[in-house]
């Protein structure tokens, strides 16, 4: 019987523009990282033995980018999905931040490049499904409205690159 974690996060960086357009964040891995060498992606990474979801959220977000925040919106999905090497199914919490426009980003060695795009455009570059499907939920559900009070807003408690 496989087993079922919940051990990675991912997140979705936005930043806002005054007409209410949004540009989306995405990363390129560097040629050398296993697995999906060179793909774009968003923000992911592992949550440790002693996080919370959002603590991981918070620190992946800075070692990978730089940026400092503890304030994300839940994004209403948990996407999953089924390592056979490891006969384990991963559920995996989504998050999204939204950064002022000018927002400095830093590359991480585990990236060789960034792209700030509209949503279509992140869509189509990229490859792996959870991270478009989460991209249409961000979209179409959360940015239109990110302060309504159905989309929780959550803080990390940590103090992140300080």
């Amino acid at each position: 019987m496989p087993r079922f974690v919940s051990d990675m996060v991912q997140v979705h960086v936005c930043r806002e523009f005054g007409d209410g357009s949004y540009e989306h964040l995405l990363l390129r891995r560097s040629m050398g990282e296993i697995p999906y060498p060179g793909i774009w992606q968003v923000v992911t990474g592992m949550i440790e033995p002693s996080e919370t979801a959002i603590e991981a959220a918070a620190r992946e977000l800075y070692e990978e980018t730089g940026i400092r925040t503890d304030e994300f919106i839940v994004v209403p999905l948990v996407s999953s999905f089924f390592d056979p090497v490891a006969d384990t199914v991963h559920f995996v919490p989504v998050f999204a931040s939204i950064v002022p426009p000018g927002t400095p980003v830093r590359l991480s060695p585990e990236h060789q490049a960034i792209a700030w795009l509209s949503a279509s455009e992140a869509a189509a570059r990229l490859p792996i499904p959870l991270h478009r499907q989460a991209l249409h939920i961000l979209e179409e559900t959360v940015l239109p409205a990110p302060h309504n009070h159905v989309f929780q807003r959550v803080r990390s408690p940590l103090s992140i690159g300080e």
